[in-house]
């Protein structure tokens, strides 16, 4: 992922891949001649897990932060950004919003970025890039993209803004087209194609090119997917908000603490591993915790809320709602409508507020609320520790015992408002014990 400059034209080395030509800048790949893939901008697709939404579908956008390492976090043969570098890492953002589904946030250093800008200083004039690495058990990507000092015009039209468009490939997924497979025939393999190439023209390239901007938009789609997407960074809590427009939007969560708003439309909301507010709003949305203690809130619509591992909180509010609790000890409030709630691991507070609704606890002490509808519980087992909350039914524990009807080897429990089966149940025995008052 490297890029040297000599005489302001590129020089560049892969390992094992060649040798590059001092006077010309070109390159020759091995294999040149070898059969193209069909479809020629997969060539430079890195593949696997380096793209940034990772945890979704391929072609969803992501929104990806970015900062300017700190002095104070320089490391051996580095150095902070100058005004050029920063100014051209502004303009290289922009390039890459404009031919893919993207969004960059600058963020400060220590807000757990994404990816980190800085100068490498090591003499050699070279400049590299981490791919991003993101998959659903590992949702976050912290890489680096380092350019050599020895350039100093990053300005659209300068060799330079060209490199750190090349280098900001790498971090979202691209690959140069001679190295790995597929490979670019010789005849496709310029800079005039991709950015991504090592054999460039007489002019820089001041945005990215055809294969680059196909490339891209297969890993992330096209920009309009985020239009009308608004996102800001709060600097005070280390914050990053993106709310949605009327329609049905993707938004993913970056590293830190993101809050992701719907708005309208049926919304797919997916968070990292940080503590992420969710919000669907009207619609019928899907939304995504991860680690961290999460909060999901669908909103107004049939929704689905998974809340991955961690203690979250889960609301449904109106409509036929499935929530999944996921591990950790996680509280699931259906609210209104018909809802299924799975607690999954851990000790779980299940309520199914109003509606007849289905509890499934999963593994673990759960706790189910008797409140109103017609509820049912499919897994009940009080040698666990599961147990009936009647809180909010005005009885004591003795009372509610007496109100248990064994019904076809259910428990059936008249909470005065409707029914709480527990099915199975009659089995285990019962008594005041099961309830908490």
């Amino acid at each position: 992922m490297g890029y040297r400059v000599v005489r302001t034209i590129s020089e560049a080395k892969s390992v094992g891949r060649g040798s590059p030509s001092r006077d010309s800048g070109s390159f020759l790949p091995e294999g040149a001649g070898a059969p193209q893939p069909a479809e020629p901008w997969k060539a430079i697709l890195a593949g696997g897990q380096a793209r940034f939404n990772g945890m979704a579908d391929i072609g969803s956008p992501a929104i990806v932060t970015y900062a300017f390492a700190p002095e104070k976090g320089a490391g051996i043969q580095r150095a902070v950004a100058d005004t050029a570098l920063v100014a051209g890492m502004h303009a290289g953002v922009t390039a890459a919003e404009t031919a893919a589904g993207v969004r960059f946030v600058e963020v400060d250093a220590d807000a757990d970025p994404m990816i980190s800008v800085e100068y490498i200083t090591d003499g050699s004039g070279w400049s590299w890039a981490h791919y991003p690495s993101v998959s659903t058990g590992s949702p976050n990507s912290r890489g680096s993209l380092l350019m050599g000092d020895t350039m100093t015009d990053f300005s659209p039209g300068a060799w330079g803004f060209e490199i750190l468009l090349h280098e900001l490939g790498h971090a979202l997924g691209l690959k140069h087209p001679h190295e790995g497979a597929p490979r670019l025939d010789t005849g496709l393999d310029d800079s005039a194609h991709t950015v991504m190439s090592y054999n460039r023209m007489e002019a820089p390239q001041e945005a990215y090119r055809p294969f680059d901007v196909a490339a891209l938009r297969h890993l992330y789609g096209g920009p309009a997917t985020l239009d009308g997407v608004v996102t800001h960074y709060r600097a005070a809590t280390d914050v990053v908000v993106a709310k949605g427009t009327a329609g049905g939007d993707t938004l993913i969560g970056v590293n830190g603490v993101t809050v992701l708003k719907g708005l309208g439309g049926n919304d797919v909301l997916i968070a990292r591993a940080a503590d992420d507010r969710l919000v669907g709003g009207p619609g019928h949305d899907w939304l995504s915790g991860s680690d961290g203690r999460d909060v999901l809130m669908g909103g107004r619509g049939n929704d689905t809320l998974g809340g991955g591992s961690g203690n979250d909180r889960l609301d449904g509010w109106t409509g036929r709602d499935v929530l999944c609790g996921g591990g950790g000890k996680d509280l699931l409030d259906g609210g209104g409508g018909h809802d299924r709630l799975n607690g999954g691991l851990g000790a779980d507070t299940l309520i199914g507020g109003r509606g007849d609704d289905v509890y499934r606890g999963g593994p673990g002490a759960d706790v189910f609320d008797a409140g109103r509808g017609h509820d049912v519980v499919v897994d009940f087992d009080p040698r666990e520790g599961d147990r009936i909350d009647i809180a909010d039914l005005d009885l004591s524990a003795s009372e509610a015992a007496d109100r248990l009807v064994v019904t076809r080897g259910d428990l059936v429990l008249d909470t005065g408002t409707g029914t709480l089966t527990l099915q199975g149940a009659a089995d285990h025995g019962h008594g005041d014990w099961l309830f908490i008052a």
